[in-house]
């Protein structure tokens, strides 16, 4: 669906930084918000996604790890950059996506379902796996 806010934020809410850090953020880009990101910075964000896999770096693994069994039976893998996860929206929540308000979760598919649709379009995908009701509900939207 989306990102866990634990990719982002230690327990105790705070940022995620140097060994920690996952992924790019506004503040380690050093732009105010995505349309003021210049292309460098997005380069920069697309290697952070790249590398997630990489030895040595902090997977969200307790999530991935049932995924990762899934997609190795059809002879693919995350660490060999052979698959990538997609999410329908790019936001971590808090509260949790089941948490959140019908008008919030709608906003959010809104912004961001056109940025998944052109993944899909974009990258020569063999298999496309929807992992979950909502995920499903909204393939065809993409």
């Amino acid at each position: 669906m989306n990102p866990s806010d634990q990719e982002y934020v230690a327990a105790n809410g705070s940022m995620l930084g140097g060994p920690a850090q996952r992924f790019a953020t506004m503040n380690s880009l050093g732009a105010a918000d995505r349309s003021a990101l210049w292309e460098e910075q997005c380069a920069e964000a697309i290697e952070w996604m790249r590398n997630y896999y990489e030895p040595g770096k902090p997977v969200y693994g307790s999530w991935f790890s049932s995924l990762s069994r899934v997609i190795e039976a059809f002879g693919v893998s995350f660490k060999a950059g052979s698959a990538a996860h997609l999410d329908l929206v790019q936001e971590s929540t808090r509260p949790v996506w089941s948490e959140l308000d019908t008008f919030e979760r709608n906003r959010l598919l809104d912004q961001d379902l056109p940025f998944l649709g052109w993944q899909i379009r974009a990258f020569p995908l063999r298999a496309v796996i929807c992992n979950g009701k909502t995920v499903s509900e909204h393939r065809t939207t993409t």
